[in-house]
């Protein structure tokens, strides 16, 4: 089992797809520190930059775009290499050698940790960019340059601890990566194209979103007069329009994560082939 994990995961590091995909990620956080650099030597935003870091406040249209195309980014690196394998024939050859339980649970971990890598590695690249320029102090509860409240992610710690409050949300970013693309290697058990496997994640996350704001609409779910964040492209984001306290942002992951990895399961006792 060891010896194949051991082996995709050099399959990972070493794919095109994968270098591509954290260039993509780094790129885009790079180009929202960019805009984060200009409003800062314009002399307007002379803040801690724990308010404009990625998750918790940057407000500028290279971080939009970030979050929106970010489920892309993370099936990109390897999702697609199930689809791949099989229709190269090498699934086939290496279903000989080793148990498929083995081989289906090696990509499905690589695959997992590789879209964790891909999304919270990006933040962490905006995290040291904007150190360079902005100061790493306490954020201010009496601010109002940050809507963080006790209805979001461990907020007393924001604001007493963030560096520690940075490293959990680097987790929660990790796992929402490894869903991302444990949604691309799932479609791919079903598709030749490995384009699908990479394209259809971000219209999941899409998708998701458009129905959930029509049903915070239609419903009006808050928490002390706060909407309720139902949508997974605000979920990703520490600080998004809706309110997700800690305990219901994991119940949320959890829940994803296991509907993922069931359909997973089912499909890879049942696989053989396409």
């Amino acid at each position: 089992m060891f010896s194949v994990i051991k082996f995709e995961w050099r399959r990972m590091l070493h794919s095109r797809s994968f270098l591509l995909a954290i260039l993509i990620s780094c790129g885009m956080a790079g180009i929202a520190a960019k805009e984060q650099f200009n409003i800062y030597c314009d002399g307007v935003d002379h803040i801690s930059l724990f308010y404009r870091w990625l998750p918790s406040g940057a407000l500028s249209f290279g971080a939009n775009y970030f979050y929106i195309i970010i489920p892309a980014v993370c099936a990109l690196g390897f999702s697609h290499s199930l689809c791949t394998d099989c229709k190269s024939g090498y699934w086939y050859q290496i279903c000989t050698r080793v148990a498929k339980k083995h081989y289906f649970a090696a990509k499905y971990l690589v695959s997992f940790f590789c879209g964790g890598i891909l999304f919270s590695a990006a933040l962490i690249f905006h995290f040291l960019l904007l150190s360079c320029f902005m100061k790493v102090t306490l954020p201010d509860p009496a601010s109002l340059s940050t809507m963080m409240n006790p209805f979001r992610f461990a907020s007393k710690l924001f604001f007493t601890s963030p560096i520690l409050w940075s490293v959990l949300w680097c987790t929660v970013t990790f796992v929402w990566g490894g869903i991302m693309s444990c949604m691309g290697t799932v479609i791919g058990m079903f598709t030749e194209k490995a384009s699908v496997s990479v394209i259809l994640p971000f219209l999941f996350f899409v998708c998701q979103s458009i129905t959930a704001t029509y049903l915070q609409y239609r419903t009006g779910i808050a928490i002390n007069s706060h909407p309720l964040a139902l949508g997974w492209t605000e979920l990703i984001r520490a600080e998004s329009a809706s309110v997700a306290p800690t305990d219901y942002l994991l119940l949320t992951q959890l829940v994803v994560f296991l509907i993922v990895t069931l359909v997973y399961g089912w499909r890879a006792w049942r696989y053989e082939g396409l």
